[in-house]
């Protein structure tokens, strides 16, 4: 809860999908790379992007609808940023 808070804090309290204001809410944190595949970047604050909770229910449910839509890039080449730095991160 702490980590939320100051993500919260340092973030502001905006959406960085649509910068809708959003109330504090655990629902508005939400991991680019899931929790149980990627353990490791659970508490990596870069993983954690703030959305509302109709934008958090769509990246869960239907990323594949968000691919088109241009305010969605960024996270898309996040992720893949992303799976890259855990991935080298594995290695030996």
């Amino acid at each position: 809860m702490e980590l939320f808070k100051k993500l919260y804090t340092d973030k502001g309290p905006y959406s960085e999908i649509s910068g809708q204001y959003i109330a504090f809410d655990v629902r508005c944190f939400s991991h680019i790379l899931s929790k149980g595949a990627y353990p490791k970047f659970r508490l990596y604050e870069k993983n954690i992007v703030l959305k509302t909770p109709k934008e958090h229910h769509l990246w869960e449910t239907q990323r594949h609808k968000l691919k088109a839509l241009p305010e969605w890039e960024w996270v898309f080449i996040l992720e893949q940023e992303l799976k890259q730095e855990y991935y080298q991160k594995q290695k030996p």
